[in-house]
């Protein structure tokens, strides 16, 4: 017997076997509105295998986001939920807060899409701040999160011991935000990926990365890419990696190109730390000043990376 299940047409024991027994749902893109998603739930509430459920790119609201929040809070299975762009505002973050406050084994949470906002933002933290859950990856990219959200953020990385992925990119986080964030990671142990992507930060937020840089032993991976950071921000940057030995990937691409002295900088530092993987724009002034270097040195041809190939193919 086939019905309707939500606008797709499908055999009614297909879709519960599904749902009971594999250990990944995908649910993403299937045009579930608000609190229609409680009828998959109720079936997947009763799967014990359930380890992934992915919801992300419906139209959940709220709602959706309050019924799932109930529904799951006491799986002891879920690692990793996805619940990006959805429409969801501070009213449904504030849910999925209460939801992590109960849940002791969901690994990974992407909320990047939604609209959560600062006041949003705020609960989750409240949240993260009390090391009640495992959650070690959240996804908070695109949700207008402003300087009062990068303070709740800031708070709860002091006190945080699971968390080891972050992504906030593309959000307004700015300067003052950034020295917050890099404040409190002096007092973090475990964060270890940061993404600060497309965040209106300039040279004083690259100034705070720089001086937690000097003392931080966990971050390995930083994104500060299409940001306003121009040389004078650059050369700080690259001087800190002179004492830290832990980051292997700086990305600053498309932020303001960088000029000679930056450049400068960075072969240097890949002289003395070849290990670290820098990722920006350069000046083809810088790259034709260092040319011979860089073809010396195919650890530096690296990092120049296009504009290198691109200076090449204008001068031969």
């Amino acid at each position: 017997m086939k019905r309707k299940f939500f606008s797709v047409s499908i055999e009614e024991s297909n879709i519960e076997k599904t749902l009971l027994r594999n250990s990944t749902i995908d649910l993403s893109l299937k045009n579930i509105y608000g609190t229609d998603v409680d009828a998959y739930l109720q079936i997947l509430r009763l799967n014990s295998n359930l380890v992934q459920l992915k919801l992300g790119e419906n139209n959940l609201r709220n709602e959706g986001a309050q019924s799932v929040s109930r529904t799951l809070r006491f799986n002891s299975s879920l690692k990793k939920l996805g619940l990006q762009d959805n429409d969801i505002e501070p009213e449904g973050a504030q849910s999925i807060s209460q939801f992590l406050q109960y849940n002791s084994t969901l690994a990974s949470l992407s909320l990047w899409g939604n609209d959560i906002g600062d006041e949003g933002t705020y609960a989750i933290s409240q949240s993260l701040r009390r090391n009640l859950n495992g959650l070690s990856k959240l996804h908070l990219s695109a949700n207008h999160i402003g300087y009062k959200g990068a303070q709740s953020i800031s708070q709860f990385l002091k006190f945080n011991s699971t968390l080891t992925h972050l992504d906030i990119s593309d959000n307004l986080i700015g300067d003052e935000g950034t020295r917050l964030i890099s404040n409190s990671l002096r007092q973090n142990s475990t964060l270890a990926h940061l993404n600060l992507s497309d965040n209106q930060i300039g040279n004083e937020g690259a100034f705070a990365i720089s001086r937690l840089l000097r003392f931080n032993s966990t971050l390995t991976y930083l994104n500060l890419a299409y940001n306003e950071i121009n040389t004078e921000g650059a050369i700080a940057l690259s001087g800190s990696l002179r004492t830290n030995s832990t980051i292997n990937t700086l990305n600053i691409r498309s932020s303001s190109t960088v000029g000679v002295q930056a450049a400068l900088s960075l072969i240097q530092i890949h002289q003395t730390n070849p290990n670290v993987m820098i990722l920006l724009n350069i000046e083809s002034e810088a790259i034709k000043s260092n040319y011979k270097l860089i073809v010396r040195n195919k650890k530096i041809a690296e990092l120049f990376n296009k504009d290198f190939v691109m200076y090449q193919k204008i001068s031969s």
